[in-house]
């Protein structure tokens, strides 16, 4: 759906492939520390329970900063007419959009008759 909505080009396909990827990696590990603090951390008292608590949020903070960041790579990757589009729908839906600076890609020149 991004690659219709934006029109993507091969290098921004390729760009959101390895960014899905290593995604994927990353989380798959936060997703471990979170299954090992939750079956591993002592839970028989109340501080025990507040350090969980705060161990948890931080990886679950973490999981938001990796997705944000492979968001932020992949839009680094958008021209002006790109962002413009992502900067709407982010407007539509009361989203908070990732600031980047769109990248310039060059026209190739074409031989007039």
């Amino acid at each position: 759906m991004i690659k219709k909505i934006f029109q993507l080009n091969e290098e921004q396909i390729d760009e959101m492939k390895t960014q899905q990827e290593m995604l994927a990696a990353e989380t798959k590990i936060i997703e471990g520390q979170i299954e090992l603090l939750l079956a591993e951390h002592p839970q028989s008292k109340e501080e025990d329970l507040i350090t969980m608590g705060t161990k948890y949020k931080e990886l679950q903070s973490q999981l938001v900063k990796v997705s944000v960041e492979a968001d932020k790579k992949l839009l680094e990757t958008f021209n002006a007419r790109q962002y413009e589009r992502y900067l709407q729908l982010c407007k539509e839906a009361y989203r908070r959009p990732i600031n980047i600076t769109p990248k310039e890609y060059e026209v190739p020149e074409t031989e007039e008759n």
